[in-house]
């Protein structure tokens, strides 16, 4: 069931930049693994079906069923947690079930996120929970509605004593606004609320924001933009992509003052943190699907897996180039090795 199997090709320059470590069978067919995994130092955990752990030799350690298919899964306090129409956690070890809650609606199309303990998410309601990790108990609940009904929560962030959550609001058939909120961590009250978007666009931030110490970044998945705030809610620069295409499906990342993010329009850019100015782009074969940084490269799901300098954009090496399989799900990170799953197997792979 979880035999092993070849290799795909890795094109690099020496030094390799993408090296598979090991390949392992997942998935029998029907939909192809997706959602974030994630991983630490003893397991790897993807979604083929099944919440799947892998150990770090790449052999089944557990399996458990799910209702849908959870956007990513989280780490905290000796348990994997998926955020779906349930929220359920197991031990890390063993798979058995630690605890499960029930929101108000599906939480699966928004990114959650774990701070001291506390997990995070919201749903497609307009509904954003704070549970604790450990047990699941429920610390508060708060719901944030729109002038024209509830809003979807794309994904939250934490940064200090502060929660900031994202998504969009229906203004109707064909148009759709971007909002971004600041609650208190602790408690849920509303600190400020911030929109982008009016009767006729199409806007919607699609993923939790980006937080460093003087910005929150949102990513426009409808109107192919990243805007940036201060956090004190004021619009301070706007970066678009290519007009008419999807947009960045995933939070921007920053790296040494710089803006990191692969965009829907094939394209995966660098701008300045302190101006949203470009600094470099490359045009990929395909839509960026998820991107993140191992060791000192960046790589890039665009059905195939890219690794980029980070600091250039120089194209530095590739896996799933000869079309025997492809990367469906996000990537996952942990330390120099990184974990995506594909219709054939689940690859650790090895970043320079």
């Amino acid at each position: 069931m979880f035999a092993r199997a070849a290799i795909p090709p890795t094109r690099a320059n020496a030094p390799y930049a993408l090296r598979t470590v090991w390949r392992t069978h997942v998935s029998d067919g029907g939909v192809p693994p997706q959602g974030v995994p994630a991983g630490d130092r003893l397991h790897w955990f993807g979604v083929a079906g099944q919440v799947t752990a892998l150990n770090a030799a790449g052999k089944v350690a557990w399996r458990q069923p799910i209702q849908t298919v959870p956007r990513s899964l989280l780490l905290a306090s000796g348990n994997v947690i998926a955020v779906e129409a349930r929220v359920t956690a197991w031990n890390e070890a063993t798979g058995r079930e630690a605890w499960r809650f029930k929101p108000s609606s599906d939480a699966s199309l928004g990114e959650a996120t774990v701070a001291r303990g506390r997990l995070y998410f919201g749903d497609r309601s307009g509904s954003v929970y704070a549970l604790r990790a450990a047990d699941g108990r429920l610390l508060w609940h708060v719901s944030i509605r729109g002038a024209s009904g509830p809003r979807l929560v794309a994904g939250v962030a934490v940064a200090g004593d502060r929660l900031y959550a994202a998504g969009e609001e229906s203004l109707g058939p064909t148009s759709a606004r971007a909002w971004l909120c600041a609650l208190d961590a602790l408690t849920g009250a509303t600190i400020w609320r911030a929109s982008v978007g009016a009767a006729g666009e199409r806007r919607g931030f699609g993923a939790a924001p980006s937080v460093t110490r003087g910005l929150v970044l949102a990513a426009d998945t409808l109107g192919n933009s990243i805007v940036a705030f201060d956090r004190r809610d004021r619009e301070r620069w706007v970066f678009r992509g290519k007009h008419g295409s999807a947009g960045f499906p995933e939070p921007p990342l920053v790296r040494n003052g710089v803006v990191l993010a692969g965009s829907g329009d094939g394209f995966v850019y660098a701008l300045r943190l302190a101006d949203g100015r470009p600094v470099w782009r490359r045009r990929l074969g395909g839509s960026v699907l998820d991107f993140a940084l191992c060791g000192r490269v960046l790589l890039v799901n665009d059905t195939e897996l890219m690794a980029l300098d980070p600091a250039s954009g120089r194209l530095l090496g590739s896996l799933f180039t000869s079309g025997v399989d492809f990367p469906s799900s996000g990537i996952a990170v942990h330390g120099r090795r990184a974990l995506v799953l594909g219709p054939r197997g689940a690859y650790e792979v090895a970043c320079r």
